[in-house]
């Protein structure tokens, strides 16, 4: 048993100058300037899809007339004690008749869609704009006035809710924020990028950053590390030598 202890206290020794680290939180950007789909992505048709006119190009993810609509998916896996993931991204915000829209969706383990998007269609809004965040099936709109421009956005996901805004050249246009019952992020599995389309310019989305708040992990101080094994070692003689 001595022994042991000896040899548990010399290995703390020897390893003080280390510490407990967490792993890395995810923080991703996705800028399409080579004009391929990222690593560990995958594109496929969206809701609508008449013309297939989707894709990565022109540096950015984007939908085209006539009726086109994709999704750029990615499998997503929490890290341990995640509090939040943050999706910010450059987007187009205007107007056309029959609809565009472009957004971030997350689907947990039990295929619960929350989505953040924003869409103009004059046939069906008039001549503003809808701002939609929440369940995917029942989601809650805002309607605003149509402000056209090259839109940064930002979604917050958190347990029980979501946040969603919305800036152009520096002002804020909207931030809505939604509670959402039984919603916890470490059920998250996938993070979906949509653009929509049916006439008029492309719908489009750029500039992509996904980033994950994670809870502090506390570091053992290597100090207290080599205290502690010397506390171990000295009821057993470790004497220190003297000159001569």
């Amino acid at each position: 048993m001595i022994a042991l202890i000896r040899q548990a206290g010399l290995a703390l020794i020897s390893a003080f100058t280390y510490t407990l680290v967490a792993a890395a939180p995810l923080d991703e950007f996705l800028d399409f300037n080579d004009n391929a789909i990222p690593a560990g992505w995958t594109l496929q048709a969206g809701s609508l899809n008449r013309s297939s006119n989707f894709g990565v190009a022109n540096g950015r993810l984007f939908a085209a007339e006539v009726d086109s609509s994709g999704v750029l998916a990615s499998p997503y896996v929490p890290s341990a004690g995640v509090l939040a993931l943050d999706v910010d991204w450059d987007g187009s915000v205007f107007q056309t008749v029959f609809g565009n829209n472009q957004g971030v969706d997350v689907v947990n383990l039990n295929n619960r869609i929350v989505i953040t998007r924003t869409e103009s269609s004059s046939f069906n809004y008039g001549a503003g704009m809808r701002v939609y965040l929440g369940e995917d099936a029942t989601p809650v709109f805002h309607n605003m006035a149509l402000t056209e421009g090259a839109y940064h956005f930002s979604a917050r996901f958190t347990d029980g809710q979501v946040q969603y805004s919305g800036s152009l050249n520096g002002t804020q246009i909207f931030s809505f924020a939604l509670g959402l019952s039984n919603f916890a992020i470490a059920d998250l599995r996938a993070i979906h990028l949509i653009v929509y389309e049916t006439v008029g310019a492309e719908s489009w989305m750029d500039n992509v950053r996904i980033h994950e708040e994670v809870a502090a992990v506390p570091e053992v101080p290597s100090s207290a590390m080599l205290l502690f094994g010397l506390g171990l070692l000295a009821p057993f003689g470790i004497k220190r030598r003297g000159k001569g």
